[in-house]
């Protein structure tokens, strides 16, 4: 009798430890797409502040400007300020971080900062060692960002 119950329990145990197929239940992984940069250069086919996605800059609705790590790092370009000459149609309209983009004075409610509206007043300057990249837009910006400047976008 205990052979038996022995042979038995042992029986059991290597039948269920075969493996079963499991036809019913399957796994679906999920796309995920990964958009960067494989050359370190001074333009940017992409813009990732407009949408707040990946976008080809050829599909935007309105002029964007690029300005990358790699040219703020070979201009030697420090404060804002000075990545901001790299753009045409801006100039200083102060000292201080305020400017002209196409002719119109551009307040503090038109700088963003990682997705951010920032209040940068008058006496700030903010440095460009980590920065990675400041996207101008210009035109009507308050197509894709609500409470703005008419004439432009400055994110960074």
């Amino acid at each position: 009798m205990k052979l038996l119950s022995v042979s038995f329990i042992t029986a059991s145990s290597l039948f269920y430890a075969q493996s079963h197929p499991e036809d019913s239940l399957s796994t679906v992984v999920q796309t995920v797409e990964i958009i960067g940069r494989k050359s370190k250069d001074y333009t940017s086919d992409y813009s990732f502040a407009a949408t707040k996605i990946a976008m080809k800059n050829k599909d935007l609705p309105l002029t964007l400007n690029t300005i990358t790590k790699e040219l703020i790092t070979d201009r030697q370009a420090f404060q804002l300020g000075d990545v901001m000459k790299n753009v045409n149609g801006v100039s200083p309209s102060s000292y201080y971080n305020q400017y002209n983009i196409r002719g119109i004075s551009q307040n503090e409610e038109g700088q963003i900062i990682n997705g951010m509206r920032t209040r940068q007043y008058y006496f700030l300057q903010p440095m460009t060692s980590n920065i990675e990249r400041v996207e101008i837009f210009k035109g009507p910006a308050s197509i894709t960002m609500s409470s703005v400047d008419p004439g432009v976008q400055l994110i960074w």
